[in-house]
């Protein structure tokens, strides 16, 4: 933390958040470019939702996004639900990659394959490389929000403590005035 405090003694942190929009259309055309940027996309299980330990990234995530959303578990089951049945599902594609997916389903079934694993993937399946981004942006915009009104925080450091979030959006169409801000 050390490293973190500025001049005025404040930690500063910078979050950067994406349109959920964009970040998935971004994904999709990224990973199926000929050949593809990215070598975890030829050992992926977009559908894999669970960790080692047997526990869903919902299982993670929504108990700190059901309050402050309208997603629920059967909103992701029904995600895992449209992943499987894209994904491995017909004869022809038994033993393709997540990367062969992309590249033979149409746009429209590439698409909501790359944007389930956007949401509901574990990155289990990947070693850690991948997945859920989504829901995990979802839960540490949440996160660093509590880290700032925690009674479990003396006053003191929450006090010192600076959080700018900033849309990927708004620093690229204006760099200097998004950093100056802090």
């Amino acid at each position: 933390a050390r490293g973190m405090v500025g001049r005025s003694g404040r930690a500063k942190m910078v979050h950067f958040v994406r349109n959920p929009f964009e970040m998935v259309l971004s994904n999709y055309f990224y990973h199926s470019q000929d050949p593809t940027p990215e070598k975890w996309v030829h050992i992926d299980d977009p559908c894999e939702c669970n960790y080692g330990n047997g526990k869903s990234l919902a299982s993670h995530v929504l108990p700190e996004l059901s309050n402050r959303t309208k997603i629920t578990d059967e909103h992701l089951d029904a995600v895992v639900t449209m992943c499987r049945s894209l994904y491995r599902s017909s004869p022809r594609m038994k033993n393709a990659t997540f990367y062969d997916h992309l590249l033979e389903l149409d746009h429209w079934k590439g698409l909501q394959l790359a944007t389930a694993q956007m949401i509901i993937a574990s990155s289990n399946a990947n070693k850690g490389l991948a997945g859920g981004d989504i829901l995990r942006m979802a839960q540490n915009t949440i996160k660093f929000q509590n880290l700032l009104t925690s009674p479990s925080i003396p006053d003191k450091q929450r006090e010192n403590m600076h959080l700018l979030t900033v849309s990927m959006d708004d620093y690229i169409k204006d760099i200097r005035n998004v950093t100056l801000k802090f």
